[in-house]
Protein backbone atom coordinates (compact mmCIF):
# COMPACT_ATOMS: atom_id res chain seq x y z
CA UNK A 1 0.00 0.00 0.00
CA UNK A 2 2.99 2.71 1.13
CA UNK A 3 4.78 1.43 -2.08
CA UNK A 4 1.64 2.47 -4.33
CA UNK A 5 0.74 5.75 -2.68
CA UNK A 6 4.31 6.72 -3.15
CA UNK A 7 4.41 5.48 -6.74
CA UNK A 8 1.63 7.65 -7.86
CA UNK A 9 -0.22 9.91 -4.44
CA UNK A 10 -2.20 11.42 -6.33
CA UNK A 11 -3.88 8.98 -8.04
CA UNK A 12 -5.80 6.89 -5.68
CA UNK A 13 -7.75 4.90 -8.36
CA UNK A 14 -4.31 4.05 -9.85
CA UNK A 15 -2.68 3.03 -6.93
CA UNK A 16 -5.43 0.40 -6.04
CA UNK A 17 -5.62 -0.68 -9.46
CA UNK A 18 -1.80 -1.77 -8.99
CA UNK A 19 -2.49 -3.18 -5.74
CA UNK A 20 -5.38 -4.87 -6.58
CA UNK A 21 -3.66 -6.34 -9.91
CA UNK A 22 -0.68 -7.24 -7.87
CA UNK A 23 -2.14 -9.43 -5.06
CA UNK A 24 -4.52 -10.87 -7.72
CA UNK A 25 -1.92 -12.28 -9.50
CA UNK A 26 0.40 -12.97 -6.94
CA UNK A 27 -2.02 -14.67 -4.68
CA UNK A 28 -5.30 -15.47 -6.99
CA UNK A 29 -8.93 -14.26 -6.45
CA UNK A 30 -9.81 -16.78 -4.05
CA UNK A 31 -6.97 -15.76 -1.24
CA UNK A 32 -7.28 -11.88 -2.11
CA UNK A 33 -11.52 -12.51 -1.25
CA UNK A 34 -10.05 -14.69 1.79
CA UNK A 35 -8.15 -11.59 2.91
CA UNK A 36 -10.59 -8.99 2.53
CA UNK A 37 -13.91 -10.90 4.27
CA UNK A 38 -11.16 -10.97 7.79
CA UNK A 39 -10.10 -7.96 7.16
CA UNK A 40 -13.92 -6.89 7.50
CA UNK A 41 -14.02 -8.59 10.40
CA UNK A 42 -11.24 -7.50 12.16
CA UNK A 43 -12.34 -3.67 11.16
CA UNK A 44 -8.86 -3.45 9.96
CA UNK A 45 -8.23 0.02 7.97
CA UNK A 46 -11.84 -0.15 6.80
CA UNK A 47 -11.00 2.89 4.87
CA UNK A 48 -8.40 1.26 2.66
CA UNK A 49 -10.28 -2.59 2.65
CA UNK A 50 -13.63 -1.31 1.39
CA UNK A 51 -11.46 0.78 -1.73
CA UNK A 52 -9.72 -2.44 -2.40
CA UNK A 53 -12.93 -4.65 -2.34
CA UNK A 54 -14.63 -2.40 -4.36
CA UNK A 55 -11.88 -2.61 -7.14
CA UNK A 56 -11.61 -5.67 -6.54
CA UNK A 57 -15.36 -6.52 -7.28
CA UNK A 58 -15.29 -3.99 -10.42
CA UNK A 59 -12.20 -6.27 -11.74
CA UNK A 60 -14.47 -9.36 -11.13
CA UNK A 61 -17.28 -7.88 -12.79
CA UNK A 62 -15.55 -6.60 -15.88
CA UNK A 63 -14.08 -10.20 -16.22
CA UNK A 64 -17.35 -11.21 -16.69
CA UNK A 65 -17.89 -12.78 -13.08
CA UNK A 66 -21.67 -13.42 -11.77
CA UNK A 67 -22.79 -13.32 -7.98
CA UNK A 68 -22.92 -16.82 -8.08
CA UNK A 69 -19.05 -16.95 -9.29
CA UNK A 70 -18.50 -14.79 -6.63
CA UNK A 71 -20.28 -16.88 -3.89
CA UNK A 72 -17.87 -19.36 -4.67
CA UNK A 73 -15.04 -17.06 -4.65
CA UNK A 74 -16.23 -16.19 -0.84
CA UNK A 75 -16.67 -19.91 0.05
CA UNK A 76 -19.98 -18.70 1.43
CA UNK A 77 -21.35 -21.51 4.49
CA UNK A 78 -18.39 -23.65 4.21
CA UNK A 79 -17.50 -25.19 8.16
CA UNK A 80 -14.22 -23.58 8.16
CA UNK A 81 -15.08 -20.31 7.27
CA UNK A 82 -19.01 -20.50 8.50
CA UNK A 83 -17.39 -17.44 11.41
CA UNK A 84 -17.23 -14.75 9.18
CA UNK A 85 -20.89 -15.70 7.35
CA UNK A 86 -21.64 -11.85 8.02
CA UNK A 87 -18.44 -10.42 6.19
CA UNK A 88 -19.29 -13.17 3.39
CA UNK A 89 -22.40 -12.01 3.11
CA UNK A 90 -22.00 -8.53 2.90
CA UNK A 91 -19.13 -8.76 0.20
CA UNK A 92 -21.89 -10.68 -2.37
CA UNK A 93 -24.23 -8.10 -1.44
CA UNK A 94 -22.06 -5.48 -2.64
CA UNK A 95 -21.07 -7.39 -5.42
CA UNK A 96 -24.56 -7.87 -6.66
CA UNK A 97 -25.21 -4.20 -5.74
CA UNK A 98 -22.92 -3.23 -8.76
CA UNK A 99 -23.82 -5.82 -10.74
CA UNK A 100 -27.40 -4.61 -10.69
CA UNK A 101 -26.29 -1.31 -11.89
CA UNK A 102 -24.51 -2.72 -14.63
CA UNK A 103 -26.71 -5.95 -15.65
CA UNK A 104 -30.79 -5.17 -17.43
CA UNK A 105 -31.15 -8.54 -15.48
CA UNK A 106 -31.28 -8.10 -11.71
CA UNK A 107 -31.02 -10.36 -8.77
CA UNK A 108 -31.75 -10.82 -5.52
CA UNK A 109 -29.63 -11.90 -2.51
CA UNK A 110 -31.25 -14.81 -1.34
CA UNK A 111 -31.94 -15.97 -4.94
CA UNK A 112 -28.33 -15.80 -5.24
CA UNK A 113 -28.21 -17.45 -1.49
CA UNK A 114 -30.40 -20.54 -3.03
CA UNK A 115 -28.74 -20.97 -6.00
CA UNK A 116 -24.94 -21.20 -4.27
CA UNK A 117 -26.33 -23.52 -1.62
CA UNK A 118 -28.08 -25.62 -4.26
CA UNK A 119 -31.24 -26.53 -2.43
CA UNK A 120 -32.65 -25.19 0.60
CA UNK A 121 -30.89 -28.22 3.11
CA UNK A 122 -27.73 -26.72 2.49
CA UNK A 123 -29.30 -23.10 3.09
CA UNK A 124 -30.65 -24.02 6.69
CA UNK A 125 -27.40 -25.86 7.70
CA UNK A 126 -25.30 -22.58 6.92
CA UNK A 127 -28.22 -20.40 8.36
CA UNK A 128 -28.44 -22.77 11.73
CA UNK A 129 -24.98 -22.89 12.31
CA UNK A 130 -24.30 -19.03 11.65
CA UNK A 131 -26.85 -18.42 14.02
CA UNK A 132 -26.80 -21.79 16.49
CA UNK A 133 -24.70 -21.94 20.21
CA UNK A 134 -21.35 -20.40 18.69
CA UNK A 135 -22.29 -17.54 16.77
CA UNK A 136 -25.00 -14.66 15.83
CA UNK A 137 -25.43 -13.82 12.26
CA UNK A 138 -27.51 -10.95 11.83
CA UNK A 139 -27.32 -11.38 8.12
CA UNK A 140 -28.14 -15.38 8.77
CA UNK A 141 -31.21 -13.78 10.65
CA UNK A 142 -32.54 -12.03 8.11
CA UNK A 143 -32.03 -14.79 5.30
CA UNK A 144 -33.87 -17.02 8.23
CA UNK A 145 -36.80 -14.74 8.42
CA UNK A 146 -37.07 -14.47 4.51
CA UNK A 147 -36.81 -18.99 4.34
CA UNK A 148 -39.57 -19.35 6.76
CA UNK A 149 -42.04 -16.68 5.40
CA UNK A 150 -41.27 -17.88 1.57
CA UNK A 151 -42.46 -21.49 3.44
CA UNK A 152 -45.70 -19.87 5.61
CA UNK A 153 -46.51 -17.86 2.00
CA UNK A 154 -46.57 -21.70 0.15
CA UNK A 155 -48.54 -22.98 3.26
CA UNK A 156 -46.10 -26.09 3.59
CA UNK A 157 -47.13 -28.09 6.14
CA UNK A 158 -44.40 -29.26 8.27
CA UNK A 159 -43.82 -32.43 6.74
CA UNK A 160 -43.00 -30.79 3.58
CA UNK A 161 -40.68 -29.03 5.03
CA UNK A 162 -38.77 -31.54 6.71
CA UNK A 163 -38.68 -33.33 3.34
CA UNK A 164 -36.66 -30.16 1.63
CA UNK A 165 -34.59 -29.99 4.32
CA UNK A 166 -33.70 -33.79 4.28
CA UNK A 167 -34.40 -34.38 7.63
CA UNK A 168 -35.99 -37.72 7.32
CA UNK A 169 -32.51 -39.38 5.63
CA UNK A 170 -30.61 -40.00 9.03
CA UNK A 171 -30.35 -38.78 12.47
CA UNK A 172 -27.40 -36.67 12.12
CA UNK A 173 -29.55 -34.03 9.95
CA UNK A 174 -32.43 -34.84 12.57
CA UNK A 175 -30.03 -32.89 15.60
CA UNK A 176 -28.12 -30.74 13.42
CA UNK A 177 -28.24 -27.21 12.93
CA UNK A 178 -31.04 -27.40 10.61
CA UNK A 179 -33.51 -28.29 13.80
CA UNK A 180 -33.84 -24.56 15.12
CA UNK A 181 -34.94 -23.73 11.18
CA UNK A 182 -37.31 -25.77 11.76
CA UNK A 183 -38.63 -25.96 14.96
CA UNK A 184 -38.97 -21.70 14.40
CA UNK A 185 -41.24 -22.74 11.58
CA UNK A 186 -42.97 -25.42 13.32
CA UNK A 187 -43.92 -22.70 15.84
CA UNK A 188 -44.86 -20.69 13.06
CA UNK A 189 -47.48 -23.31 11.43
CA UNK A 190 -49.06 -24.07 15.40
CA UNK A 191 -50.01 -20.38 15.60
CA UNK A 192 -51.25 -20.30 12.75
CA UNK A 193 -53.01 -23.43 12.30
CA UNK A 194 -53.53 -25.22 15.41
CA UNK A 195 -55.99 -27.73 13.96
CA UNK A 196 -52.81 -29.60 12.66
CA UNK A 197 -51.19 -29.73 15.63
CA UNK A 198 -52.24 -33.14 16.06
CA UNK A 199 -50.55 -34.63 12.71
CA UNK A 200 -47.62 -32.87 13.50
CA UNK A 201 -47.26 -34.58 16.60
CA UNK A 202 -47.95 -37.89 15.01
CA UNK A 203 -45.02 -36.86 12.56
CA UNK A 204 -42.80 -36.45 15.55
CA UNK A 205 -43.94 -39.64 17.09
CA UNK A 206 -43.49 -41.59 13.93
CA UNK A 207 -39.71 -40.39 14.01
CA UNK A 208 -39.58 -40.54 17.68
CA UNK A 209 -37.26 -43.98 18.16
CA UNK A 210 -34.21 -42.47 15.72
CA UNK A 211 -34.97 -39.18 17.76
CA UNK A 212 -34.49 -40.47 21.01
CA UNK A 213 -31.26 -42.19 20.21
CA UNK A 214 -29.59 -39.26 18.94
CA UNK A 215 -30.61 -37.48 21.64
CA UNK A 216 -29.48 -39.91 24.39
CA UNK A 217 -26.24 -39.74 22.97
CA UNK A 218 -26.01 -36.35 22.46
CA UNK A 219 -24.69 -35.89 25.43
CA UNK A 220 -21.96 -38.37 25.57
CA UNK A 221 -20.71 -37.72 21.00
CA UNK A 222 -19.45 -34.52 20.47
CA UNK A 223 -23.24 -32.72 19.26
CA UNK A 224 -24.05 -29.15 20.46
CA UNK A 225 -26.15 -29.02 23.28
CA UNK A 226 -28.22 -26.11 21.53
CA UNK A 227 -29.73 -28.32 18.97
CA UNK A 228 -30.76 -31.25 21.74
CA UNK A 229 -31.75 -28.35 23.74
CA UNK A 230 -34.61 -27.44 20.86
CA UNK A 231 -35.50 -31.21 20.07
CA UNK A 232 -36.23 -32.47 23.32
CA UNK A 233 -39.03 -30.23 24.76
CA UNK A 234 -40.78 -31.21 21.29
CA UNK A 235 -39.92 -34.40 21.77
CA UNK A 236 -41.39 -34.95 25.47
CA UNK A 237 -44.55 -32.94 24.86
CA UNK A 238 -44.86 -34.94 21.51
CA UNK A 239 -45.38 -38.10 23.88
CA UNK A 240 -47.18 -36.50 26.36
CA UNK A 241 -49.73 -35.66 23.60
CA UNK A 242 -49.80 -39.00 21.95
CA UNK A 243 -50.81 -40.10 25.47
CA UNK A 244 -47.62 -42.22 26.33
CA UNK A 245 -47.53 -42.90 29.95
CA UNK A 246 -44.41 -43.11 32.01
CA UNK A 247 -43.90 -46.68 31.55
CA UNK A 248 -44.12 -46.71 27.33
CA UNK A 249 -41.51 -43.66 27.77
CA UNK A 250 -39.43 -46.47 30.09
CA UNK A 251 -39.33 -48.59 27.32
CA UNK A 252 -38.49 -46.41 24.44
CA UNK A 253 -35.47 -45.09 25.99
CA UNK A 254 -34.80 -48.77 26.84
CA UNK A 255 -33.54 -47.75 30.14
CA UNK A 256 -30.78 -49.78 31.58
CA UNK A 257 -30.71 -52.46 28.73
CA UNK A 258 -27.36 -53.82 27.81
CA UNK A 259 -26.48 -52.16 24.24
CA UNK A 260 -27.65 -48.82 25.91
CA UNK A 261 -25.93 -49.27 29.21
CA UNK A 262 -23.66 -46.17 28.56
CA UNK A 263 -26.23 -43.60 28.49
CA UNK A 264 -27.56 -44.75 31.46
CA UNK A 265 -27.86 -41.01 33.24
CA UNK A 266 -28.99 -39.67 29.55
CA UNK A 267 -31.85 -42.10 29.39
CA UNK A 268 -32.83 -41.36 33.43
CA UNK A 269 -32.41 -37.43 32.53
CA UNK A 270 -34.79 -37.76 29.73
CA UNK A 271 -37.28 -39.89 31.90
CA UNK A 272 -37.06 -37.44 34.74
CA UNK A 273 -38.17 -34.56 33.16
CA UNK A 274 -40.75 -36.43 31.28
CA UNK A 275 -42.15 -37.13 34.90
CA UNK A 276 -41.99 -33.66 35.79
CA UNK A 277 -44.26 -32.57 32.74
CA UNK A 278 -46.80 -36.08 33.28
CA UNK A 279 -47.21 -34.85 37.21
CA UNK A 280 -48.60 -31.56 35.40
CA UNK A 281 -50.87 -32.73 33.40
CA UNK A 282 -52.51 -35.95 35.31
CA UNK A 283 -54.06 -36.67 38.94
CA UNK A 284 -52.36 -39.65 39.70
CA UNK A 285 -48.58 -38.21 39.95
CA UNK A 286 -45.86 -40.59 39.85
CA UNK A 287 -42.19 -40.88 40.91
CA UNK A 288 -39.15 -41.90 39.28
CA UNK A 289 -38.10 -44.44 41.97
CA UNK A 290 -41.57 -46.04 41.27
CA UNK A 291 -41.03 -46.34 37.83
CA UNK A 292 -37.79 -47.59 37.36
CA UNK A 293 -39.04 -50.19 39.65
CA UNK A 294 -41.92 -50.93 37.83
CA UNK A 295 -39.99 -50.65 34.27
CA UNK A 296 -37.68 -53.74 35.43
CA UNK A 297 -39.91 -55.95 36.87
CA UNK A 298 -38.90 -55.84 40.62
CA UNK A 299 -37.23 -54.04 42.98
CA UNK A 300 -34.50 -57.09 43.07
CA UNK A 301 -34.04 -57.04 39.23
CA UNK A 302 -33.48 -53.40 39.71
CA UNK A 303 -31.07 -53.22 42.30
CA UNK A 304 -29.44 -56.08 40.60
CA UNK A 305 -28.62 -53.94 36.85
CA UNK A 306 -27.71 -50.94 38.87
CA UNK A 307 -25.24 -53.40 41.06
CA UNK A 308 -23.04 -54.14 37.76
CA UNK A 309 -20.30 -52.42 37.20
CA UNK A 310 -20.24 -50.84 34.17
CA UNK A 311 -23.56 -49.17 35.74
CA UNK A 312 -21.21 -47.61 38.02
CA UNK A 313 -18.16 -47.20 36.26
CA UNK A 314 -19.54 -45.79 32.79
CA UNK A 315 -22.04 -42.84 34.31
CA UNK A 316 -20.69 -40.20 36.04
CA UNK A 317 -24.50 -39.59 37.81
CA UNK A 318 -24.92 -42.04 40.05
CA UNK A 319 -27.68 -40.24 42.83
CA UNK A 320 -30.75 -42.21 40.96
CA UNK A 321 -28.25 -46.24 41.62
CA UNK A 322 -27.48 -44.84 45.20
CA UNK A 323 -30.97 -43.94 45.97
CA UNK A 324 -32.51 -47.09 45.02
CA UNK A 325 -29.47 -49.37 46.61
CA UNK A 326 -30.48 -46.90 50.23
CA UNK A 327 -34.08 -47.69 49.87
CA UNK A 328 -33.45 -51.42 49.04
CA UNK A 329 -30.97 -51.49 51.92
CA UNK A 330 -28.24 -52.41 50.02
CA UNK A 331 -24.69 -50.87 50.94
CA UNK A 332 -24.17 -48.29 48.25
CA UNK A 333 -21.03 -48.67 46.01
CA UNK A 334 -18.16 -46.20 45.83
CA UNK A 335 -15.98 -45.02 42.45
Amino acid sequence: MRYTARYNPKNWKRQFSLLKMFLTSRFGVEAVMGALVQAREINFSMKGVNKLEKHVLKSLLAGGKSADDVFKLLKLGELESIEFFDEQVEILENFIKLFNKKKSQRVGLFTVMKSGFGNEAKLAWAIGRATGYEYRSKKALVLETILLEEWRTMNLMPEGVMRRLAMTENVQDMTGPKLQVFVKYLAMFMGKDAAHEVSVLEMFTALFEAVVSAVKKARTVDLPNAYVNELEPQLLETWLAAGKSVDDVFKVLKVGESDSINFFDQQVRLLEKYIKIYNKKKVLRVDLLTVMTSGFGSEDKLVSMLAQETCYLRNGNLRICRQIMSRAGHERPKR
